[in-house]
């Protein structure tokens, strides 16, 4: 499905954690447009009257709703206090293991709002790299100078070991699989500690396209498939979020 969302500069798409009455109000008045998934405690009143996947809804005044707003966001309190309300559009996603609840200010179709929210897990993936992989969270101080510059060189690590799997990956011989095949992101992470200081340091040019290739060539050994529509149920209990294959690899 091609999305023609070229009239807009920019469309937020945001998680079921960054809900905000403050933001979708301010997002509305400045005609900025979004996509917010509502989590399970989110407006439940409003979401239990919808009588079909697609409607506007209606977000009234409630008292412990706007209460904090006082302080936070005076304009949107006064607001609420002069009898108005804020009316937005919500779209029901049902999934094999659960129901996404979407609230969104485009004027797109059923099909391109879902399929735009789609887009979204991408740059999950990409968070997860950062964080798991290369532990961008993890800093060795408080000074200001040195967080930017950690994050900032996890960020570079990141973006060369990415070029060097999609070179890799578009040799991939796919007509010879049953499922599609990627490059094994855990992996490659891991081996490019072995090989990054080596091609940085490589002088001759020669030498360095050569430890290049053969970093990309060993990455080719380690292939993960892509399986389309494969869904689990979400696991909120996590026994051992640093498994022994996500150690810090930088």
């Amino acid at each position: 499905m091609k999305l023609k969302f070229s009239n807009y500069k920019m469309i937020s798409i945001k998680d079921r954690g960054y809900v905000s009455l403050e933001d979708i109000y301010y997002s509305i008045k400045n005609d900025i447009k979004f996509i917010q998934r509502l989590d399970s405690k989110s407006f439940n009143k409003e979401i239990s009257q919808m009588k079909s996947n697609d409607e506007e809804i209606e977000i009234q005044y409630e008292y412990n709703r706007i209460k904090a707003l006082k302080k936070t966001a005076p304009e949107l309190y006064e607001y609420y206090l002069n009898g108005n309300t804020i009316k937005l559009r919500a779209v029901k996603i049902e999934l094999e293991t659960e129901k996404e609840i979407l609230l969104t200010n485009l004027d797109f179709t059923y099909e391109e709002i879902k399929e735009l929210y789609k887009l979204r897990w991408a740059i999950e993936s990409t968070y997860h790299q950062l964080k798991e992989n290369l532990k961008i969270e993890t800093i060795s101080s408080g000074k200001e100078v040195i967080v930017k510059q950690e994050i900032l060189s996890q960020m570079l690590v990141y973006n060369i070991a990415q070029s060097h799997i999609n070179v890799a990956e578009a040799k991939i011989n796919q007509q010879k699989c049953k499922h599609k095949m990627k490059i094994n992101h855990n992996m490659a992470m891991g081996l490019l500690k072995n090989y990054f200081i080596y091609i940085i340091m490589e002088k001759s040019s020669k030498k360095r396209l050569l430890l290049i290739d053969k970093f990309e060539q060993l990455i080719l050994k380690y292939l993960c498939p892509t399986r389309k529509n494969r869904k689990y149920k979400r696991n909120k209990k996590i026994n051992n979020k640093h498994h022994i294959n996500k150690r810090k690899t930088f």
